[in-house]
């Protein structure tokens, strides 16, 4: 959930259920749910990533790459890197 810091009211909210890999931009606009990228401030849907589900995320500093934590084969972790418009993004 976000909330307006000068009210403190409820601003948006996504849908998630249980423990959930979470990453932020750092400017604050894009937002990651177990590899559903959003809007922040629409709300909307962006992408999903396709080949794996993110154990845990982070976004480098200027934002346009979003490394993940994947289960790879036989349970290995693995490291991988999504860029802003790579070709490992589909549509919602």
């Amino acid at each position: 959930m976000f909330f307006d810091a000068a009210s403190g009211q409820e601003w948006r909210s996504f849908d998630y259920r249980g423990q959930a890999a979470l990453g932020l931009t750092p400017d604050g606009r894009t937002l990651v749910i177990d590899g559903h990228v959003w809007d922040v401030a629409t709300g909307l849907e962006h992408l999903r990533l396709q080949s794996a589900k993110p154990q845990a995320v982070a976004f480098t500093p200027d934002g346009r790459t979003l490394l993940g934590l994947c289960e790879g084969e036989k349970g290995v972790l693995e490291l991988r890197a999504w860029e802003a418009d790579g070709p490992d993004a589909a549509s919602p």
